[in-house]
């Protein structure tokens, strides 16, 4: 380490206002910016843009930039509130969206008081610790900044996100379906 910073490979698209998360112990997910929906994945050990037509994700339900992005349970990236520049006027949003990285599933928490934050914000930041999401700070628009700490529980949340997966399975002339009630060790068994 010479105390100096390394320039990397560049990403494939420019991106203004995006968000980036560490995902397991080798990647770092960057998402969302000005115009932007895709979701691209840098591996640190290979020092590489996984790019190939088999390392390609799902592109986000929206767009956002400015926005705040947590890992959570290993699993899932939430972004929380955020804008977007439509002709000119910021469309804030409080709305927050989950990608479950092993299905590669994107998905849109319904608008509702327990799945927003409280201000249509941007520009703000966000942390996970102790099964909480907290956002901090942010602004409104119109130089209007925020000093307000808000914070969610992880499950809570999650369960307001209409993720499918796993999804039940036909197996021998019975539905299957593991892992729906949150717990991925639950089985369910129903005759057809």
């Amino acid at each position: 380490v010479n105390d100096t910073w390394e320039a990397l490979p560049r990403m494939r698209r420019a991106r203004h206002a995006p968000s980036a998360v560490e995902s397991g112990e080798h990647d770092i997910i960057i998402v969302g910016g000005l115009d932007e929906r895709s979701l691209e994945v840098f591996d640190i050990t290979l020092q590489r843009w996984k790019i190939e037509e088999n390392h390609r994700r799902s592109s986000m339900p929206g767009l956002r930039e400015f926005t705040a992005a947590v890992m959570v349970k290993d699993r899932y990236l939430v972004m929380i509130g955020g804008c977007d520049i439509i002709f000119g006027q910021e469309d804030r949003s409080t709305q927050c969206f989950v990608y479950d990285c092993f299905f590669d599933q994107w998905s849109s928490i319904p608008e509702s008081p327990m799945s927003m934050v409280t201000n249509r914000q941007f520009g703000h930041t966000a942390t996970a610790l102790d099964g909480k999401i907290f956002v901090v700070g942010g602004s409104v628009g119109g130089y209007i900044f925020l000093n307000s700490v808000e914070s969610i529980d992880v499950h809570d949340l999650l369960e307001y996100a209409p993720l499918i997966y796993p999804l039940p399975t036909d197996y021998y002339n019975q539905l299957l379906q593991i892992g729906r009630s949150g717990y991925d060790s639950d089985v369910e068994e129903r005759g057809f």
